[in-house]
């Protein structure tokens, strides 16, 4: 009896597990299929607007006096004036330093008696010679002294002159170096004066714009920029950028070997007073200049040169490669044939040809913006 007993809960609990079973086969077959749709990548697009475009080359450079002349003192001596201080503007002959004089009109005294004492030996040979008393050799001989006497005292006249030391030129001292009770001597100059008026920048252009100077130069526009810090929030203006308009003044005839550029020199034409020697600049060289063109900002292009455009009927992107033959520090010129196209202007590296995309914003307005 136990033997069967045994046989039919066996029998029970596999006819339990084939009826679970079959009720689960029965729920799952009936259960719908759930797949996952990834949504589509939002992007932004923009229409390209008519601007103008100026092709133009940036360089940096310091700004420097046309000419900085350094004052050297012609004698030496020690210094008894020095009314020459730095950023004063002095007119030419104005004494910049006096050198003690004493030395010089002393030299000058004895140069003097020399030279009167021979002038007067000379008078009285001369007068001998016409009656025979001393020879022609005598007369030159004594002419010759005369002469000698005559060169060192007007070279000590000349020194003594040189004792005050005088502008050359018209002008504003950059520097002054020396100091009342010093030394001035040849070797080091009395001060170094320029002409703040005339003010350029230099700029080391590569070999491979030659072309551009020489068949634009005329028509070439030149900015030079001024940026200071902008950490003045006492004052926001001194921290505007200022730009003036600059002339060409010389362009070099020749490339340099080492570096293979070619220096040209700018002069600047306005805004001068607010300029200074060594400041830091960008030079700007505009050398061509489309007008109301249809163009695009630079991000819409990717880094292959690429871009896509986007149709509003399919709601998808394809990608556009076309020559970019002008194009600025902004803006590139788009071809006639898409100036009517939508470009993406943000997303392009999320996307893929033909991809169906979801626009967020158009020319600047989210689509929320247009409803």
């Amino acid at each position: 009896m136990g033997r069967i007993k045994k046989i039919k809960l066996i029998v029970r609990a596999v006819l339990i597990t084939a009826a679970a079973g079959g009720a689960f086969g029965i729920f799952n077959a009936q259960r719908k299929k759930v797949s996952y749709t990834p949504p589509s990548p939002p992007i932004k697009i923009i229409r390209p607007q008519k601007t103008t475009i100026e092709q133009s080359l940036t360089f940096s450079s310091y700004v420097e006096a046309l000419s900085v002349i350094p004052v050297i003192p012609l004698v030496s001596g020690r210094i008894v004036e020095y009314p020459a201080k730095t950023g004063m503007e002095v007119h030419e002959g104005d004494i910049l330093a006096q050198i003690d004089k004493e030395p010089f009109t002393q030299g000058m005294l004895q140069a003097k008696a020399a030279y009167e004492s021979a002038e007067n030996a000379y008078n009285r040979i001369s007068a001998l010679y016409k009656s025979n008393g001393v020879s022609l050799q005598d007369v030159e001989t004594a002419g010759a002294r005369r002469d000698s006497s005559k060169a060192a005292y007007e070279l000590s006249l000349l020194q003594l002159n040189h004792a005050d030391v005088r502008s050359p030129v018209s002008g504003t001292i950059l520097k002054a170096p020396l100091a009342k009770g010093g030394t001035a001597n040849p070797q080091q100059p009395a001060a170094l004066i320029a002409d703040l008026n005339t003010l350029i920048v230099r700029v080391h252009i590569p070999e491979k714009y030659v072309p551009v100077f020489a068949e634009k130069a005329e028509t070439l526009s030149v900015y030079v920029e001024r940026r200071l810090s902008t950490e003045r929030p006492e004052n926001a203006e001194l921290s505007k950028p200022v730009r003036a308009k600059a002339v060409i003044d010389t362009i070099s005839p020749y490339i340099q070997a080492d570096t293979k550029t070619f220096e040209a020199v700018f002069k600047l034409n306005e805004h001068i007073e607010l300029f200074k020697p060594g400041m830091f600049t960008e030079v700007h060289i505009v050398y061509g200049a489309y007008k109301d063109v249809p163009s695009l900002p630079l991000a819409v292009l990717k880094n292959d040169g690429s871009c896509y455009t986007y149709n509003p009927v399919k709601k998808n992107v394809t990608v556009r490669n076309f020559p970019v033959p002008v194009k600025d520090n902004l803006n590139f010129m788009v071809p006639e044939e898409f100036s009517q196209e939508w470009f993406v202007l943000s997303g392009s590296y999320r996307v893929f040809d033909g991809q169906s995309v979801e626009v967020i914003e158009e020319n600047g307005l989210k689509k929320t913006e247009h409803l």
